[in-house]
């Protein structure tokens, strides 16, 4: 039902006044992948990372979600069973916990304590991705 949703929502999408702009920044950003020297790049990170990825992607299949793991130092890799590229659509619950244990590990005792008082980081956490939404 989620990747239903969302084949949907781009459908309504493509009838919006943007859509032109967002082909052009999906074509950019594709060319761009495709002459970056990927592993340059990923080398250049140096922050923690949690690569979330759809073992069936077919548009990026997950071999390339390794070449992410090694290129990205000290980062860690989820790979989603029967899910696509959109896992945070596709598999919402699974996305979210990961995201949510990831943040867990990598904020402060005070950001905790911060978004905790400001009873924030739950609503934070589903507001990047809600059930069925998209970002």
């Amino acid at each position: 039902p989620n990747a239903q949703t969302f084949i949907e929502e781009q459908k309504e999408m493509s009838k919006e006044e943007h859509y032109h702009g967002y082909c052009y920044a999906l074509n950019q950003s594709t060319k761009a992948m495709m002459n970056a020297g990927l592993k340059d790049l990923l080398s250049e990170i140096q922050v923690p990372v949690i690569i979330i990825w759809g073992k069936n992607d077919r548009l990026i299949p997950s071999f390339y979600s390794e070449k992410f793991l090694e290129g990205i130092p000290g980062s860690s890799l989820k790979l989603i069973q029967n899910c696509g590229h959109v896992p945070q659509l596709e598999k919402p619950e699974e996305f979210n916990r990961y995201l949510e244990e990831f943040l867990d590990s990598v904020l402060t005792i005070d950001e905790k304590t911060f978004f905790s008082k400001q009873n924030k980081f739950k609503n934070f956490i589903t507001k990047i991705f809600k059930k069925g939404k998209t970002c």
